[in-house]
């Protein structure tokens, strides 16, 4: 009867290591998928900027740039239209940089 009650209480035991080391699973789990969303988001937009950068720097002198601002298209300098996608990719490359040494 002793030794029922001792494996009694180890399967109790046992059974609520499980349900925690579970619940730390499922939670790291989720996390990496965040992770995997946020990258997926930096790499797409990393490849949009890029995009945009060379087709900037091909233009000929002269051409014409426009923003879209909400609902309308601004005109935009093209130095200044180039600056500001540089700027943004140095921004998503840093983030992409600080978001992999933070997971880690």
């Amino acid at each position: 009867e002793k030794m029922a009650t001792t494996t009694s209480n180890n399967i109790k035991s046992l059974h609520e290591k499980l349900r925690v080391d579970s619940g730390s699973f499922q939670q790291l789990q989720q996390e990496l998928q965040a992770n995997i969303e946020a990258r997926k988001t930096f790499t797409q937009q990393a490849t949009e900027n890029e995009m945009v950068l060379e087709e900037l720097k091909s233009l000929e002198e002269g051409a014409n740039v426009y923003k879209l601002i909400g609902p309308m298209l601004a005109k935009q300098d093209v130095v200044e239209a180039t600056s500001n996608v540089t700027k943004r990719l140095e921004f998503i490359n840093a983030e992409r940089l600080v978001k992999r040494f933070v997971d880690f």
